[in-house]
């Protein structure tokens, strides 16, 4: 096991638990998309926002939020506007507990139980009460995703969506 990279990871994972990375994210896990013509006032790094479709069925949508520290947001919202997956690329994590909303406490403890069980290291994967996280990466180039199962629009594989 490489022990830099998992110091790296574990740090930069508490740091992100304990909010001290300003607010980055754009949209939450579960919660009704944002308006996409506007930045709203909890994340001003934000660059304006991009919406896109990556689906031709119409199953859902996605918006693209680069920041100004180059990380890029996407939230994957079904047709109800409900926000089913979230992803995230750059040199800087996004602030999960914001990203995740009302989930971050099931990946804090899934995090947590992972830890005692011995399972550390990158990539970081977690799979607890429908929440599927996949983190990875060292600086400058971290990537992740983040899924409800039940939020998913039948008909669509979230990893082939989000990868």
């Amino acid at each position: 096991m490489n022990t830099e990279r998992f110091n790296g990871l574990a740090v930069l994972l508490c740091l992100t638990a304990l909010g001290l990375f300003p607010a980055t994210a754009f949209a939450v896990l579960g919660q009704a998309l944002a308006p996409h013509s506007e930045c709203p006032s909890r994340t001003p790094k934000c660059v304006a926002p991009v919406m896109g479709h990556l689906a031709e069925s119409g199953l859902f949508s996605v918006q693209e939020t680069p920041l100004e520290n180059s990380t890029v947001i996407k939230e994957y919202a079904r047709t109800d506007g409900l926000v089913f997956a979230v992803s995230w690329r750059g040199p800087v994590v996004p602030d999960l507990p914001l990203l995740l909303g009302t989930y971050f406490p099931v990946f804090k403890q899934a995090q947590e139980e992972a830890l005692i069980a011995g399972k550390r290291g990158s990539p970081l994967i977690l799979a607890k009460d429908g929440l599927i996280v996949q983190a990875s990466g060292r600086s400058p180039h971290f990537f992740g995703y983040a899924y409800v199962t039940h939020l998913v629009p039948p008909g669509i594989k979230v990893k082939d969506v989000v990868q």
